[in-house]
């Protein structure tokens, strides 16, 4: 048992910041297998299985970046009238 254990790969929790994590996950939607993976994933909530889960986690990452940000300040320009400038044409001599 413990000979198995130490050839096992390490566990993670899927971390959508994780540039990594993403990467693996592409990779299992590419291959519909984790044999590339170098971590066994850890199911955060009460999903059925892995794949649900970490669709569920991205969905929720990328809709919380989109619509939960920080508003801009629009920067409006004042509503001054621009004079004209009058310039003397250079005579080039």
């Amino acid at each position: 048992m413990l000979r198995m254990s130490l050839h096992q790969r390490p566990w993670a929790l899927f971390d959508p910041k994780n540039k990594d994590h993403r990467a693996y996950f592409n990779s299992f939607l590419k291959t519909r297998s984790w044999r590339d993976c170098p971590v066994q994933w850890i199911i955060g909530d009460d999903s059925q299985d892995i794949v649900h889960y970490i669709s569920k986690v991205l969905v929720t990452h990328y809709a919380t970046a989109e619509f939960d940000a920080k508003k801009k300040k629009v920067v409006r320009k004042p509503k001054v009238a621009l004079k004209s400038l009058s310039r003397k044409p250079v005579n080039a001599q």
